[in-house]
């Protein structure tokens, strides 16, 4: 249940449904050769996990892995779980802010200290500040302001270098330039700022640390939309190519972690099959030359309401985490899934629907972007076979979710 909140540099993420249902929120393990998972413990009390900016993180030291999320969209917590047994070491209330814009988010752990860092803004005019979060009571300690700082990239840029102590991030200043951060959080001191991304066009994502090199291993799409896996230098913003990766053309880099232990770069990206379906995979490609190790379907991909968020890797215990959202249709019996073709794929202006089975009663759909924002909703009596006009809709991958009866139907497609 995401629906998108924007605020100045950082916007929240929650994905609402009409449906008569209940969500379980599960913390799981995945295996990133088989696409498969193991459900380590049910949250209790958790009904909305807010993404993007982000509140996740995950403490390799101390083995937790902490996040936001509560019974509703008003009443949340910081919550940290212990990644062994799934259970919860703290649940502290998220503040509630009087300023309605204010903002504290993109966390990130230290793993050499097991401290919790992020970022804070308390309007758009307000200076940005630097922050150590308290996981047990989610009380912040101002480290520094940094008022030339005017807005902050998405979590996909941001990043911690254990090393050295460094909290990294991408933003511009006043001058509308964009720079890569490294700010030491023993002082907040400032302590690289290299224009980036260069120029040249295309577009970066799913920045993370690597310590025993360096540097920052990342996604990059360039203008013809072929997608590189690439480092780069965090103390001169400059990258290098490690190579290029087929069939991959878009980035889902909040969806991206690293594993260094293994040398893989792990992501989930969305692709069209043999078929002419678009389904979502989970890439395992390797450090050195961008290789395919694996790639299986992503679990549960092609239902919007029932997903896997935030991907860990944790490189203590060599194993990738992440949250599970499992929607159960409730208070409905004999809920079934139709069975459907959907023609032209991809659709410029409307698309044809046809649905199998038997007929039903009123048809009601939604049509949801990738990020659960909601573009289109719809009420028509029942057809086998109706259009969907798209038009208006710009370009990219959605969903289509519907009912009618007691029968459902999910389906993913493309407007061009």
């Amino acid at each position: 249940m995401y629906q998108v909140l924007k605020s100045g540099a950082f916007f929240l993420l929650l994905f609402c449904f009409s449906f008569s249902s209940a969500q379980v929120e599960y913390f799981v393990m995945i295996d990133p050769d088989s696409g498969t998972y193991q459900k380590i413990a049910q949250i209790p009390n958790v009904a909305r996990v807010f993404v993007n900016p982000c509140y996740d993180a995950l403490n390799s030291l101390d083995g937790h892995f902490t996040f936001r999320g509560g019974p509703s969209d008003t009443v949340t917590s910081l919550i940290t779980l212990t990644i062994q047994s799934g259970s919860i070491e703290y649940s502290a209330p998220f503040p509630t802010f009087a300023n309605p814009q204010t903002q504290w988010a993109e966390f990130q752990y230290n793993n050499s200290t097991g401290k919790l860092y992020a970022l804070y803004q308390n309007d758009n005019t307000l200076p940005l500040y630097l922050t150590e979060v308290n996981p047990a009571n989610a009380s912040l300690t101002i480290i520094d302001s940094f008022p030339d700082i005017t807005s902050v990239s998405s979590c996909a840029f941001t990043t911690f270098n254990p090393a050295d102590g460094h909290y990294i991030f991408s933003g511009q200043i006043g001058t509308g330039v964009s720079k890569l951060f490294s700010i030491a959080v023993s002082d907040g001191n400032i302590v690289y700022q290299p224009d980036f991304p260069p120029s040249g066009g295309g577009y970066f994502s799913g920045f993370h640390f690597h310590p025993n090199e360096g540097v920052l291993y990342g996604l990059y799409r360039n203008p013809a939309d072929s997608m590189f896996l690439i480092s780069v230098n965090p103390q001169t913003g400059t990258f290098a190519y490690k190579g290029y990766i087929p069939e991959v053309s878009y980035i889902d880099g909040d969806e991206s972690t690293l594993d260094i232990i293994n040398g893989r770069y792990i992501f989930k990206s969305p692709v069209t099959d043999i078929n002419g379906n678009t389904i979502f995979r989970l890439y395992s490609i390797r450090l050195s030359d961008a290789a395919i190790l694996t790639a299986p379907e992503y679990p549960h991909t092609n239902d919007p309401q029932d997903n896997f968020i935030q991907i860990r890797y944790d490189n203590t215990t060599n194993a990738l985490y992440a949250l599970h959202w499992d929607f159960a249709v409730t208070g409905i019996s004999e809920y079934d899934i139709i069975n459907l073709s959907l023609y032209p794929a991809p659709a410029e202006k409307e698309f044809t629907l046809t649905l199998g089975g038997n007929r039903g009663e009123e048809i009601r759909y939604s049509i949801f972007d990738l990020n659960g924002k909601l573009h289109a909703e719809a009420r028509l009596p029942f057809r086998s076979s109706f259009n969907v006009n798209v038009e208006t809709l710009p370009a990219g991958m959605y969903f289509i979710r519907g009912e009618t009866g007691n029968r459902y139907f999910s389906e993913i497609f493309v407007k061009k």
